[in-house]
């Protein structure tokens, strides 16, 4: 009878580095989703602070508020149109993944719309 104790070695050999990319994977993705999330609370509660006590648009002061609750953030968009208030930017993060391997990108892009007469988000499919 064979030995097969050396055959079992090469084989787990061989798959560890599968199975370390992809536990990798799986924990940068959730951290992204983390990080999304909680930019997008972060948003939603300067938004809401803006235009709690506050009938009239003021586009300074939300963009100022955005600026000091969220960190690390590109490409700030704010649009006002028709008591709708559209908000688009996008955070950047670290991310051991693509540091390593070069593919994909450190940033995550949220959209958020706010109804200022209903003081209401709409969400959007796909969001």
């Amino acid at each position: 009878m064979m030995n097969k104790k050396g055959q079992v070695l090469v084989v787990f050999v061989l798959i560890l580095p599968l199975i370390l990319i992809l536990l990798g994977l799986v924990i940068d993705i959730g951290n992204t989703l983390i990080i999304k999330k909680k930019t997008e609370n972060s948003l939603q509660e300067a938004i809401q602070y803006v235009f709690k006590n506050n009938d009239e648009i003021n586009i300074d002061l939300l963009e100022k508020n955005i600026k000091e609750n969220i960190k690390d953030y590109k490409n700030l968009r704010i649009d006002y149109n028709e008591n709708i208030i559209k908000v688009d930017l996008e955070v950047m993060y670290k991310s051991i993944f693509t540091s390593i391997f070069g593919i994909g990108s450190n940033t995550a892009e949220i959209n958020l719309k706010y109804n200022v007469q209903n003081k209401t988000f709409i969400r959007e499919e796909g969001n």
